[in-house]
This record gives structure tokens, sequence and C-alpha cells, in this order.
């Protein structure tokens, strides 16, 4: 090759907009999308374990006099959950919850 000659470019419109890459991007909002649905079925669930919590201390308090630690912890747990859950469904964030990333 002389030093006339150009060297293809990796990060050239042609290069980005091709067949394969406009293919690859046309998928993602359908994966996107049946990754939301599985985490509305488990941001459902969340809730109801989080409901189960809320009565759970309640009980606690009126019959032992303070709040559960342990009941405490994991409602803050599930909470944190939901938040990032809900940054993921809203497009806040491109980063999935829990177990597909640390926890919070």
């Amino acid at each position: 090759m002389t030093e006339t000659e150009e060297q293809p470019n990796p990060d050239s419109p042609e290069e980005i907009l091709s067949e394969d890459t406009l293919e690859e991007e046309a998928k993602k909002p359908w994966i996107r999308g049946l990754w939301m649905l599985i985490l509305a079925a488990l941001f459902a669930l969340a809730e109801a374990v989080l409901f189960v919590c809320a009565i759970l201390q309640f009980g606690w308090y009126v019959f032992g006099k303070g709040p559960n630690k342990n009941i405490a912890d994991l409602g803050e747990r599930i909470g944190q959950w939901l938040r990032a859950t809900a940054r993921y469904q809203t497009g806040a964030t491109e980063d999935r919850p829990w177990p597909w990333s640390e926890a919070e």
C-alpha cells in the first residue's frame, strides 16, 4: 500500500451503519422489551414481599415493642432493588438490576 492510498476507517459512517450493525441495533429494543417484561413480573413479586415485610414489621412493633432489624434490612435491600429496577424500566440507565449487576 502506498502512502497516498487510504486505509479503511473503522469509525467511518459506512462501517458504523453496516448491515450487520443495523440488524443488531434493530434487535436491541426487542431484547430490552423482553427484559422489561421479566423485570416487571419480578417487580410485582418484590412489592408483594415488601408488603409482607411491612405487615410482619408492624406485628413486631405491636408485640415486640420495636422494629426487627432483619426485617428492616430486608426491606431496605428490596427498596434499593426496586429503585434500580425502576431506573432500568424507565430508561434512566442501561444497567439491569441485581442479579445481572452488583447490588447497590
